[in-house]
C-alpha cells in the first residue's frame, strides 16, 4: 500500500467512526427529550415521508453499529499495513547488515 492509500483509508475510517458517534449522540438526545417529543417527531415524519420512516428510524441503530464497525475495520487494516511495512523494512535492513558482514 502506498502512503496515499493509507492516508485515504485512515481518513475514511475516521469519517465513518465520527459519523457513527454523531448519529448515536443525536438519537440519544432525541430520546432524552422525552417519548412524547420523539413519538411526535417520528409520527410527523412518518406522515410526511411514509410509514417506512419509522422502520428506517428504528433501523438507524443497526446503521450506526455498521458504520462504527466499518470505521474500526478500516483503522485496523491501516495499522496492519503499517506494521507489515515496518517488518519489511526491518527485514531489508537485517539482510543488508548480514551481507556487509560477509567476507
Amino acid at each position: 500500500m502506498t502512503a496515499i492509500d493509507k492516508h485515504a483509508l485512515e481518513s475514511a475510517a475516521d469519517t465513518l467512526t465520527h459519523t457513527a458517534v454523531a448519529l448515536a449522540e443525536q438519537k440519544k438526545e432525541l430520546r432524552e427529550q422525552g417519548d412524547i417529543h420523539l413519538d411526535y417527531w417520528i409520527g410527523r415524519s412518518a406522515d410526511k415521508w411514509g410509514p417506512e420512516f419509522e422502520e428506517w428510524f428504528n433501523g438507524a441503530d443497526a446503521l450506526v453499529a455498521r458504520l462504527g464497525a466499518m470505521g474500526e475495520l478500516l483503522g485496523d487494516a491501516c495499522h496492519a499495513s503499517t506494521d507489515a511495512d515496518n517488518e519489511s523494512a526491518a527485514d531489508i535492513g537485517s539482510t543488508a547488515d548480514e551481507e556487509e558482514l560477509k567476507p
